[in-house]
């Protein structure tokens, strides 16, 4: 069997905070596995991530 590996994003720093709808993707080989869209805006005192509804699952064979 393979090995099951994870990379992970968080905000570290204030600059990494790009306003507007990022798009995260899990990838096996060449294949794409699922895509989730979400909104990151601006930090009133704190940083703000909402998840949009938006994703796709596809782990047909």
């Amino acid at each position: 069997m393979g090995r099951l590996h994870l990379d992970g994003y968080k905000f570290d720093h204030e600059w990494e905070i790009v306003p507007g709808v990022w798009i995260l993707e899990v990838w096996h080989k060449k294949r794409k596995l699922l895509t989730q869209s979400f909104n990151v805006s601006e930090p009133e005192s704190t940083r703000a991530c909402e998840p949009t509804p938006t994703h796709t699952v596809d782990l047909g064979g």
